[in-house]
């Protein structure tokens, strides 16, 4: 996971990235993983005070929703 001491915000970043290609590959051995993130992406979410340049949280996750709804095996680890 990323380090505490990085701003919620930094840690979005750093997390989307691996979280995005875990979905993109398809690869559901990564899928436990990209779960974690993302839980940990939704829990800190209401700390970031300033999204700037970056897609807020729920629209991420309205985004991943559609892109990504027919990967069930994920969303079993999300739940």
């Amino acid at each position: 996971m990323v380090k505490k001491e990085f701003s919620p915000l930094a840690q979005t970043i750093v997390l989307r990235v691996p979280l995005n290609y875990y979905l993109e590959s398809a690869n559901t051995k990564y899928y436990p993983t990209a779960a974690k993130h993302l839980k940990y992406l939704t829990e800190i979410a209401p700390l970031v005070t300033d999204w700037q340049d970056v897609q807020p949280h729920d629209e991420f996750m309205e985004v991943i929703t559609a892109k990504h709804y027919r990967k069930k095996s994920f969303w079993r680890y999300f739940e």
